[in-house]
């Protein structure tokens, strides 16, 4: 078994064997099975007649599109004008500080985090941690939810296109945004 990552419906590499199911493509890229009549030469796709493979149409599924979700969540988002994590770790610290403040610690006032920019947050209130808790639940939510709404369509758009994850807009305007 051969799959390729596919970029923009360019073949940028290929795979032999099928990816470990932890396996996050890079970004902005599909993984996509060849389709048959196709095969690896050394490091090189071509068809059986022996011409060069340089594209193909990438048809997606949801794993593609769960894959996505996932590395969108890792990245997270900006929360006033500062990119934070919002992957299960950096989560479950602010849950952490929350916990703090409310047994009364007085370590959880003395709270500071550098982000992965390496903005140095003072996070000495309990409200100061809630708002960031909040928003990053909040976009996690989003993307689940708007991961399992892709999943639904039929065909699956690419889901390494950044409209597509505007949860600034429905799903129906995020698609008009693609062409």
């Amino acid at each position: 078994m051969l799959v390729a990552l596919v970029k923009d419906t360019v073949v940028v590499n290929v795979i032999e064997g099928a990816p470990p199911k932890d396996w996050m493509p890079p970004e902005n890229c599909a993984v996509v099975p060849v389709p048959d009549g196709v095969e690896l030469v050394g490091d090189e796709v071509k068809y059986l007649d022996g011409s060069f493979v340089t594209n193909f149409e990438a048809q997606f599924s949801a794993y593609d599109v769960s894959l996505e979700a996932e590395r969108r969540i890792e990245a997270g988002t900006h929360i006033n004008g500062t990119q934070f994590k919002t992957d299960q770790a950096s989560v479950s610290r602010l849950r952490e500080m929350l916990d703090g403040f409310g047994a009364g610690l007085p370590e959880a006032s003395q709270v500071k985090a550098c982000t992965a920019e390496g903005v140095l947050l003072v996070l000495d209130t309990q409200e100061k941690v809630q708002a960031l808790y909040h928003a990053a639940i909040k976009y996690r939510a989003g993307i689940v939810t708007r991961s399992a709404e892709i999943q639904q369509l039929d065909p699956i758009p690419d889901p390494s296109k950044d409209p597509l994850w505007d949860l600034t807009k429905t799903l129906p305007k995020a698609l008009a945004a693609l062409t």
